[in-house]
């Protein structure tokens, strides 16, 4: 059930309720609510804001048709989509020296100084709809030119790549998905706001790799060379930008793929939000797909330790082991938070590690309570896979009634830690690394 903290997080404004269709949604919603939203100014960190810059009805006395010297073109929604400037679009130019003079007229007197549109920024379509191939449109403009309202403009200070990153991640799949549950026909600058965002720093991981992929779609032209110039370490030419579509295609599969990673999403979530974009293209969901699988492998194998509590202090020394040899491990005194709603948690923790290791002893298999509970979880999703899979391992920590286990726990070769404990650790790892995503 949707509860009043969820409300709050996703919402802090509005307390508005965003579109739940299923368990799913909920548990996505939830991992993507674990970051601030985009618009919360925060310290030690970058903040984002936007703004409108030309009213087409009420500036239009501003606008020309014809180009000329010191005018600037003023960009659309229309001029842009994600990734991609088209300014041989454009029908309108704006003197440069009457567009500084309106925007100054609002705020002070004119002494030379850097405006906004004489900087790198990100723009957003305005215009948009939860059924259109894409809803959340982003791309980064070229210094120089002014902005028609149908296009929402960031007015924050931004480093080069702090602009190149948080364009990448809006238009990520992932945050698209999350709009899209609050989004109808139009863009403004509230839901933009709305969005948790993670705040990535130079030296973050992914922080690097998401804003050079960035670069390598956006710096197409001499006109992005010294944004360019700013976070790469070559000098820009004229073959650093990728224009093929195949290249392009890879590019924004692999953001896409990290951004999901960065939201902690497994397989599952991840391959049900491709599905809710029914306009993309099946190839390009596939290629998505495949370089987010890719990722997981090179992220630690997920372990969840199963037992009673009697056992603890044997399951802590089985923790530290498996810690020291890599692998993520979830142990409930470790795990767990005051306040948490334990059972939730326990059980979307079952549903995402990818190995259960079902610590065996006189206690936890004769004793009642919840480890009987996660026992059955896990022999039911062990029931949904191949019989050839590994998800659950069972491991002896001494002797006990095997007639008290379900049969499908029986029926799987245990390790035998009461027995020779090193080797039987050294026996687990041999099994996660030969059967994780096989």
């Amino acid at each position: 059930s949707i509860t009043t903290d969820f409300i709050k997080r996703q919402s802090p404004e509005s307390l508005s309720v965003m579109e739940i269709r299923g368990e799913i949604d909920f548990t996505i919603a939830d991992k993507v609510l674990q970051f601030p939203p985009l618009g919360e100014k925060l310290p030690d960190t970058w903040n984002f804001s936007l703004t409108r810059e030309f009213d087409m009805t009420m500036d239009s006395h501003l606008f020309r048709t014809q180009d000329g010297p010191g005018m600037l073109p003023l960009f659309e929604g229309k001029m842009m989509n994600q990734f991609i400037n088209k300014p041989q679009d454009g029908r309108y130019y704006v003197s440069r020296n009457e567009g500084r003079k309106s925007i100054l007229a609002r705020n002070t007197v004119d002494s030379g100084q850097i405006l906004n549109y004489q900087q790198y920024r990100i723009a957003l379509r305005a215009v948009a709809r939860s059924s259109d191939t894409r809803t959340i449109i982003a791309t980064i403009l070229a210094s120089n030119v002014f902005c028609g309202n149908s296009l929402l403009v960031s007015s924050s200070e931004l480093s080069g790549s702090e602009v190149l990153l948080i364009t990448a991640m809006l238009n990520s799949v992932t945050i698209d998905y999350y709009a899209r549950q609050v989004v109808s026909a139009n863009i403004n600058m509230f839901y933009i706001y709305q969005l948790p965002v993670p705040r990535l720093q130079l030296g973050d991981t992914w922080f690097a790799e998401l804003v050079e992929r960035a670069a390598k779609l956006v710096c197409t032209t001499a006109a992005f060379a010294d944004l360019w110039n700013e976070v790469m370490p070559t000098p820009w030419t004229a073959n650093n930008g990728v224009t093929d579509e195949a290249g392009r295609n890879q590019l924004r599969a692999e953001i896409d793929a990290i951004v999901a990673t960065l939201y902690n999403l497994t397989e599952t979530e991840f391959t049900y939000i491709l599905t809710t974009f029914p306009l993309v293209a099946e190839a390009q969901k596939k290629a998505t797909l495949t370089e987010f699988k890719t990722l997981q492998t090179m992220k630690p194998a997920t372990v969840f330790l199963s037992y009673a509590h009697e056992d603890a202090a044997q399951v802590d020394t089985l923790y530290q082991d498996l810690t020291a040899k890599g692998f993520q491990v979830w142990k409930n005194d470790y795990q767990l938070l005051p306040g948490e709603n334990w059972e939730h948690k326990i059980e979307v923790a079952l549903r995402e590690h990818e190995f259960v290791i079902v610590c065996l002893s006189a206690a936890s298999v004769e004793k009642r309570g919840f480890f009987q509970v996660e026992l059955k979880k896990a022999a039911r999703k062990q029931a949904e896979r191949s019989v050839s899979d590994v998800y659950i391992i069972p491991a002896k920590l001494s002797d006990y009634d095997t007639s008290k286990l379900p049969s499908e726990i029986n029926a799987i070769q245990y390790v035998d830690l009461s027995k020779d404990w090193d080797g039987g650790v050294g026996s687990i790892e041999k099994t996660i690394h030969k059967y994780r995503r096989q």
